[in-house]
């Protein structure tokens, strides 16, 4: 029987409480997204959200392979493009291993600490070191490509 990673979400709106309705439609619109990814298991959990009936407070998911765990970074960077107010408590755990806590901000999103989590959660530190070197080549190529077209 394999080790299972379990990635679990916290998502915050700043200055709202976790029971405004704002804060549960950013955290609803993250679920339903996920739930549209293949091969990721996604289900509500933590603590209820006090003063609201059936309010969750994280969304626990369990991808089937790492390249589902690599659509979730993907998922979170995407998501948290759609409002600069919005961060995310992101905690990834393999059965049997510490657990890695990540804090990602929608004023300056890097998932570098977050893929890294994923990669050692799977045991392939070179995916973690691959997809670094990618980064940096993509921020690379995006700076060089301000040609003046006149």
């Amino acid at each position: 029987m394999t080790e299972s990673v379990k990635i679990r979400i916290q998502a915050e709106v700043a200055g709202l409480a976790a029971d405004h309705p704002v804060a549960q439609e950013a955290l609803d619109d993250f679920a339903s997204d996920a739930r549209e990814v293949p091969g990721l298991s996604v289900e509500e959990g933590g603590v209820p959200v006090p003063g609201e009936k059936g309010g969750v407070s994280a969304l626990l998911l369990a991808p089937g392979a790492p390249s589902v765990a690599w659509a979730v970074v993907k998922l979170v960077e995407l998501w948290l493009r759609r409002d600069r107010s919005r961060s995310m408590t992101i905690t990834v755990q393999r059965d049997g291993s510490d657990e890695l806590t990540v804090n990602v901000s929608g004023e300056q999103i890097s998932t570098q600490a977050l893929e890294a989590g994923i990669a050692k959660a799977f045991g392939d530190t070179e995916d973690a070191e691959t997809s670094e070197a990618a980064k940096t080549s993509e921020e690379d190529d995006a700076s060089e490509d301000t040609t003046d077209e006149t």
